[in-house]
């Protein structure tokens, strides 16, 4: 069989993920059997776990993966406030909450989960402040602790989702305008829209 060059390999190591996140999507993390990764990804367990150890490792690609691609987007400065807010959430919602729920009683997952991509946040507590200097968010809390602010949310609108309680689209279209409100500079909360 030729040997495969690095682009190629990246290439497969790719696949592998796309396929895995479409699994934790349908699936969720533990309803994401062995068999359903192969079926989802079109390899055998071992095309699949040739490029990470186990199931957990795969979920921390795929996260990692879209952890990069969800900064990338916040820190686009022509973005609206709207598209910045939804582009926070990830399509495999179940398998998030679940992964989060391993945390808990888990260090070692708990560690591996914190240190997928150190500073990577770092641009969007810049791109942040940045908004808040052009007056597009509130100013009176840190850019950080207004990341945060919507990280908790974010989380708690997928925990809910995870656990089959699905916002119609006039709730969910509340939420997002109060969320929006809450990050909102102070002068539309007094009536000024300039």
């Amino acid at each position: 069989m030729p040997r495969l060059n690095t682009d190629q390999l990246e290439v497969r190591r790719m696949a592998v993920i796309e396929g895995a996140r479409r699994a934790f999507g349908r699936w969720g993390y533990h309803g994401c059997t062995v068999t359903r990764l192969e079926e989802e990804i079109g390899q055998s367990r071992g095309g699949i776990f040739n490029w990470f150890p186990d199931k957990w490792h795969l979920f921390l690609a795929v996260s990692e993966q879209d952890q990069q691609r969800i900064v990338a987007t916040l820190i686009d400065p022509a973005l609206t406030l709207f598209d910045w807010m939804s582009a926070l959430e990830v399509p495999y919602a179940q398998a998030y909450a679940e992964a989060l729920g391993l945390l808990a009683n888990d260090p070692e997952k708990k560690k591996q989960w914190e240190s997928r991509s150190p500073g990577l946040f770092e641009p969007v507590y810049a791109a942040t402040r940045a908004r808040q200097s052009r007056g597009e968010l509130r100013d009176d809390i840190s850019a950080t602790t207004l990341i945060y602010y919507l990280l908790v949310l974010l989380d708690g609108l997928t925990l809910r989702r995870s656990l089959g309680y699905n916002l119609t689209t006039s709730e969910a279209k509340a939420m997002q305008d109060l969320a929006l409100d809450a990050i909102r500079p102070l002068r539309y909360h007094n009536g000024e829209n300039g």
